[in-house]
């Protein structure tokens, strides 16, 4: 590329609010090995702060040259239902199991894929695909049901059920802990070019 042919070290940072509260931040970083490390050890983390926003996902592109020159990387933070917390806090404790039984359904409803997805892996439907996790008691539908309480909406109506299923197994792996969980897969796409 032009960057490594005029031996050029190309860093940018850019930080985005954008208008429904959330924080994106993008690095273009050469495609050194353990530049995500680096990126990862260096985001923000304090959780003590009133304005404190979750990471909410990570996109990482590299480049496609030899030499894997470039790559960018996003971490969007925020949550997706700032209203709802705040709806959820001023509701009285009375109405509480009524809300809790209604959010139940609307949580089944929303995560129907996955719930059909592990129902058929309990089963055994897949035992012989080495992609997809092992039957466990954390895929049952009453435990997913209540996982995707902690998961934001959208992650739970656009996620492939095998892939929420897997990233939920990490997150089982590392709860409790201050271990960290990586599980890379083979990327199928074949794109342009």
């Amino acid at each position: 590329s032009a960057i490594q042919d005029a031996n050029l070290d190309l860093h940018l940072n850019l930080k985005t609010h954008t208008e429904d509260g959330h924080l994106i931040l993008t690095y273009i970083r050469p495609g050194e090995e353990g530049s995500l490390l680096n990126l990862v050890k260096d985001l923000p983390w304090n959780f003590e702060k009133e304005d404190y926003l979750p990471l909410k996902r990570v996109q990482v592109f590299t480049s496609e040259d030899d030499d894997k020159t470039m790559t960018l990387s996003m971490f969007v933070y925020g949550s997706s239902s700032p209203a709802t917390t705040a709806a959820t806090t001023t509701t009285t404790t009375a109405a509480m199991s009524s809300v809790f039984d209604a959010d139940n359904m609307n949580r089944s409803i929303m995560g129907k894929n996955i719930l059909d997805y592990a129902e058929h892996l309990q089963n055994g439907h897949y035992d012989t695909d080495e992609d997809v996790p092992k039957p466990s008691h954390i895929f049952d539908k009453e435990n997913l049901i209540e996982y995707f309480s902690k998961c934001d909406e959208m992650y739970v109506m656009r996620s492939s059920p095998r892939r929420f299923l897997k990233q939920r197994e990490l997150y089982e792996k590392v709860t409790g802990t201050e271990c960290m969980a990586v599980s890379i897969e083979k990327s199928h796409f074949n794109g342009p070019g």
